[in-house]
């Protein structure tokens, strides 16, 4: 959610240029929400639309989760059918087809924590089992990760202060 926190105003430009340039930016946010909140409606079309990869980690916006499923698409079922026939014992079976989400509403947004869902320009949707990279065990080097991501967190933060402050001094 650090991009809506700290947001570049063109970074729907950037996000653009760069994968056209084989440049990867990854963008993390909370919700759709918070990039139309920050970005505005057409910016934040834009900037989704150039993910090359997007990770679904559940969520509870209907609005987000029907266009999530839309995105995913649907599939033909095919529904067999039987009648009988109680006076001359006959029998018949059909099979029709009919159209369902891939994945239901209820499905995405009661994903587990440690799932997610993986979109990919021109491919299936992915299920993912994810592992907490800094909890103990997992990595050899997760004290370093911790360390690193704090200096980038209070890099961001002190960013945001003077960035801040100059525009109060600035009066705007």
């Amino acid at each position: 959610d650090e991009a809506a926190n700290f947001p570049l105003p063109n970074l729907d430009s950037l996000l653009s240029e760069g994968s056209g340039s084989g440049i990867f930016t990854a963008v993390f946010v909370q919700s759709m929400a918070q990039i139309r909140d920050r970005w505005g409606f057409e910016k934040a079309g834009a900037i989704a639309a150039a993910a090359s990869v997007t990770l679904i980690l559940g969520g509870n916006s209907t609005k987000d989760l029907q266009e999530l499923a839309s995105l995913i698409g649907d599939v033909d079922v095919d529904i067999d059918t039987s009648t009988t026939d109680h006076e001359g014992g006959g029998r018949s079976t059909s099979t029709s087809s009919r159209r369902r989400p891939v994945l239901e509403l209820s499905t995405i947004r009661e994903m587990k924590e440690s799932w997610a869902l993986m979109l990919v320009p021109r491919s299936k949707p992915i299920a993912l089992r994810m592992t907490a990279w800094d909890k103990a065990g997992t990595r050899r080097d997760a004290k370093r990760l911790r360390q690193g991501k704090q200096k980038v967190e209070e890099m961001l933060q002190q960013a945001a202060i003077t960035k801040r402050a100059a525009r109060e001094a600035s009066g705007s």
